[in-house]
Formats: C-alpha cells, sequence, structure tokens
C-alpha cells in the first residue's frame, strides 16, 4: 500500500472515530485515551507515559468512557468502536462523490 493511500486510511478512520467520540460527553482526554488505545494500540503504561499521568489515572478513564456508554469491558468498546468504523466507512461508500477524482482533465 503506498504512503498517500495509507494516509488516506487513517485520516477515514480518525474521522470515523472523531464522529463515534462525538456521539458521548467524552472528555478530551478521554477522547486521546480511546484514540491511542485504539488506532494506536497503546496499553495501559503506554498511554500513561505517553500523556504524563498514573496506570490507575488511565484505567480511571477508561471506567469512565464504558460508563458514559453503559459497557462493563474495554473488548465491548473496542468492539463498538469497530462496527461503527465499518458502518461510517460503508455509509461514506455509498455517496456519490467518495472514492472518485472529482477533479479531472477534458
Amino acid at each position: 500500500m503506498s504512503g498517500d493511500a495509507y494516509d488516506g486510511q487513517v485520516h477515514g478512520i480518525l474521522s470515523s472515530v472523531q464522529v463515534f467520540v462525538n456521539k458521548y460527553p467524552l472528555t478530551q482526554r478521554e477522547s486521546e485515551i480511546l484514540l491511542m488505545m485504539a488506532v494506536h494500540g497503546f496499553s495501559n503504561r503506554e498511554i500513561a507515559e505517553q500523556c504524563v499521568i498514573s496506570e490507575k489515572t488511565v484505567k480511571n478513564h477508561l471506567a469512565n468512557i464504558m460508563n458514559k456508554m453503559g459497557i462493563r469491558s474495554s473488548r465491548k468498546l473496542l468492539s463498538l468502536l469497530i462496527n461503527h468504523v465499518h458502518a461510517y466507512d460503508h455509509s461514506l461508500q455509498s455517496l456519490p462523490f467518495v472514492g472518485r477524482d472529482l477533479c479531472y482533465d477534458q
């Protein structure tokens, strides 16, 4: 996969995750932690190091996120997010201008 195609996929995933995050009243920090876990695959320890907070604080943020979503496990959280990204991607593909060049030489 070329760099441009990969960058486009990452941008699409991040856009979809942002829509997901906006559905729930997540704080900025909760959103950051969710992205680090889901998109980058960071462990709690890696998130703690990146955010300069304790691992316990990361766990508290994840618990708050799951409470707001009415779920009890991080696996369910990831499942919801993956399903949202998949559905969001398919809804974009149904739009007439997605995936096509809008500017072309005539």
